[in-house]
Parts: C-alpha cells; structure tokens; sequence
C-alpha cells in the first residue's frame, strides 16, 4: 500500500486551468461533514493568485479569491500545483519534499482532501 495518495485528476480537456482545478475540488467535497474555508495561494512568478473552497451545509463552493483567516490553507507554486492537480504528484510527497507548505485546521485539510484521494 502506497502511503502517499494522490488526488483523483482534477484537470480538465485544458489540463492546465487553474480555476477547474479547484471547481473540480469542489464537487468533490460536497456531502463532506463538517465546514470551513480552504484556500489555496498559488505562486507564479511572485504573483499569488487565490482560490477558496467554502464548505458547509454537505456543500461547497470554489471561487477565486482570500479570505484573511482560512480555517486550512495550501501554498505552493502554479508548477507544483499543476503535478497534484493531476495526480502525478503526492500532496503528502510535496510536503516532505518542500514544495507546499499547510497551515491551519490540519485535521479538517486531512478529512476534506482525502474525499479527493485516487481510489485504488
């Protein structure tokens, strides 16, 4: 069993759109327990771009954007992004390697991204 999962592919015919990525996510975490807001900053070339999923209700919504106090966030680069959004790239790899850093709500990031996880 490979203790590093990956997320279900999450980009689209594009491959590369950014906000698909994160609308996928979205559906994906509908019907999850419990509520919060998980940003993402995304960093392409010193300029972050922001993407929030709200969660409540069993419902989620992606738009893009900040909030200032997200209950989990994610920040990494648009390269680094783009390897996890398509399910090459561990989460959990990135993280040990350096390449996203977390923080907030841990357990609530842990149980909303595992709905994402690649089932095998």
């Amino acid at each position: 069993m490979n203790a590093y999962f990956t997320f279900r592919p999450l980009t689209g015919h594009s491959g590369k759109d950014l906000g698909a990525t994160f609308k996928h996510m979205g559906e994906l975490i509908k019907g999850a327990e419990g509520s919060g807001k998980l940003q993402f900053q995304i960093v392409s070339d010193d300029q972050p771009s922001y993407w929030v999923i709200d969660v409540s209700n069993k419902n989620a919504h992606a738009k893009e954007g900040k909030v200032d106090k997200p209950d989990f966030e994610i920040i990494t680069t648009a390269e680094t992004w783009g390897l996890i959004a398509a399910g090459s790239l561990s989460p959990l790899r990135a993280f040990v390697d350096r390449k996203i850093r977390v923080r907030g709500n841990l357990s609530l990031g842990k149980d909303l991204l595992m709905r994402i996880a690649e089932k095998k």
